[in-house]
């Protein structure tokens, strides 16, 4: 998305008056610059200046050279020692913004491009590179202000619809700027970069089949573009077409060794795929070439987790929060807090917590997931330590339990289940859906499942807490029931419900374990902000998915454990009484639930 800046190509004799043989000279000069023979021109330049000490153009020529041949300093030096002859040419101005930008001298450069545009009005190329510097310095209503200017001025003038295209696309305003991108690509049809950005723009609104075949345009016109490679393998990934995003960013990485940014995301394809040894590798290569890459370390943490590797992954949450202290930080810190609480470690949990309790307040808004399993745990710890009668439990058997994050809520609780009495031990996979388990294909979360499941000791007793995000009231199963109008809600519930058991079953016939489904609570949000029909809806849809998953699990053998006959106050809305939180459960709850609502076939 580089913008675009334009220089005075074709340098021209100004208002110096001189005589014939300066003038020839002159002249002779000009079309050496012209012709790029700097050198040459220079001489000729200098020859003039010894003949006329204050020739304007000698010497502004002079420093439009030297800021072509990138001695900045030089050029507005000599550029302001022209202007001081001469200070009614806008050449003269708009090339020493040239330079002052160069140097990073921001608002000089913009005074210096006004000076310009006030001596000549109809000045389109000083709109334009002032709106270049403008939104080099953040100020992009202001620049997409210039650059409407310099397109006003000069209809056809391709660069500044471009500019103005970036400028609209950092003010999040996607559709105008693809409007630009649109107007340069029918002045410019074989301007790749026009292309390139286009998909940008395509893809943040939506439009992911477009954007690919922008991108597609864009490696026609440039096949060594491995900006758009890498990008068209993101927009595949939006497509939940992998192997071939996996295949563009090999091109991409092919083009450019050092493009760590496609090695990140090529890493998240293969995450989708299920393929988690090569993500690893992939994610070590853009940590290679990038060290100090945050998001890097955090997700090769997450799959060394879910390879087991724990210790590896340890490591790598520390790498993050030491590479960026805040935001990815948060992330690294709290998923060591959770290692730690995993671990029984409830003293260094808390400790991983303290340190990123400051974090809270400064990390990215969109850190919402993150922030509600810091206050999550934090709530756990505190449960655990006003009850720590609840662990002082002689050896028993072991429940282990598998599930996002209410399966933290079970860990280390003491249960009975018929005539056996068992400590449950989490294994958590992180925002798994019942709908990830039951769907075609491998995925990184049935890599998950199916090697905690193998890990196990032959012929467990598996408790499965999965599915209370398929039944949120804003995600999940509720929107798939919203879009398809035509579908009872009773065939939505059964089209995630019955693969899901189907492959849980599968999986602990291959491993003798004895599975246990739990169902969802009874909904514990806040309901003030619904309609009454939208908690209609919503008290519905966790009624009908409880019914509808007890039936299939009981039909397959399976235990069932009914939280929601726990949690109802008889209306389909939570008591409370079994809430630690709005969506979790107190760690008695569990024990609770298999004392009064526990079936099996």
């Amino acid at each position: 998305m580089a913008l675009k800046i334009k220089d005075r190509r074709k340098p021209k004799s100004a208002v110096s008056v001189s005589s014939p043989l300066v003038q020839a000279k002159l002249n002779e000069a000009i079309a050496l610059h012209q012709q790029g023979k700097f050198e040459q021109a220079i001489a000729l330049y200098s020859d003039i200046l010894k003949i006329e000490p204050r020739h304007f153009d000698a010497i502004h020529l002079l420093g439009v050279i030297a800021d072509q041949m990138k001695n900045h300093q030089l050029a507005a030096d000599l550029i302001d020692q022209a202007i001081a002859i001469n200070s009614s040419n806008a050449d003269a101005y708009f090339n020493r913004g040239n330079a002052l930008k160069e140097l990073n001298h921001l608002d000089a450069a913009v005074a210096s491009y006004d000076k310009a545009i006030r001596l000549n009005p109809r000045y389109a190329n000083a709109y334009n590179n002032r709106g270049v510097v403008l939104q080099k310095m953040n100020q992009f209503g202001a620049a997409v202000e210039s650059y409407d200017k310099a397109v006003r001025i000069k209809p056809d003038y391709t660069e500044a619809h471009f500019n103005r295209g970036v400028a609209l696309q950092e003010l999040m305003r996607f559709d105008e700027a693809l409007a630009n991108y649109r107007r340069v690509v029918a002045l410019k049809p074989d301007f790749p970069t026009a292309h390139f950005n286009s998909g940008v723009a395509l893809h943040a609104l939506g439009r992911f089949d477009e954007a690919l075949a922008s991108y597609d345009r864009a490696i026609a016109l440039n096949s060594n573009y491995a900006e758009a490679l890498s990008n068209r393998g993101v927009t595949l990934g939006k497509l939940k077409r992998f192997d071939e995003a996996v295949v563009s960013y090999n091109a991409a990485v092919a083009l450019k060794p050092d493009y760590a940014e496609a090695y990140f995301n090529r890493g998240s394809a293969l995450t989708e795929l299920g393929q988690l040894e090569s993500a690893v590798a992939s994610y070590d290569q853009a940590i290679a070439v990038k060290p100090d890459f945050a998001e890097a370390y955090l997700d090769l943490g997450h799959k060394l987790y879910d390879l087991d590797s724990r210790d590896r992954a340890i490591a790598a949450y520390k790498k993050a929060l030491n590479a960026d202290p805040a935001n990815f930080g948060l992330d690294a810190t709290v998923h060591l807090a959770i290692l730690d609480y995993l671990n029984g470690d409830h003293e260094q949990c808390r400790s991983e917590l303290s340190v990123s309790r400051p974090i809270l307040a400064i990390a990215d808004p969109d850190r919402e997931t993150v922030r509600a399993f810091w206050y999550y745990l934090d709530i756990l710890l505190d449960w655990w330590h006003f009850n720590r009668e609840t662990e002082q439990t002689p050896d028993v058997g072991t429940l282990y339990v598998i599930g996002e994050s209410h399966a933290l809520s079970t860990h280390r609780v003491t249960v009975t289940c018929g005539d056996r009495t068992m400590r449950c031990v989490a294994e958590w996979i992180s925002g798994c859906k019942q709908w990830h388990l039951g769907k075609d294909g491998p995925n990184k979360y049935k890599h998950k499942f199916e090697a905690i499941m193998a890990r196990l000791p032959r012929d467990s007793t598996v408790l499965f807490v999965i599915g209370e995000i398929d039944c949120r009231h804003d995600e999940g199963i509720i929107q798939v029931w919203q879009k398809a109008s035509e579908r009872s809600l009773d065939d939505v519930v059964t089209s995630t419900v019955e693969p899901y058991i189907r492959y849980v079953a599968e999986v602990a016939a291959r491993h003798g374990h004895r599975p246990i489904i739990t169902g969802v609570p009874a909904a514990n949000i806040q309901l003030d902000a619904l309609s009454q029909d939208e908690i209609a809806q919503f008290v519905q849809l966790i009624r009908t998915f409880n019914a509808i998953l007890k039936a299939h699990a009981l039909a397959a053998g399976m235990g069932f454990l009914d939280v929601y006959a726990l949690t109802d106050r008889g209306d389909g809305i939570a008591s409370g009484d079994w809430h630690i939180d709005t969506y979790h459960l107190l760690p008695t709850a569990t024990a609770e639930a298999f004392r009064k609502h526990y079936s099996h076939p």
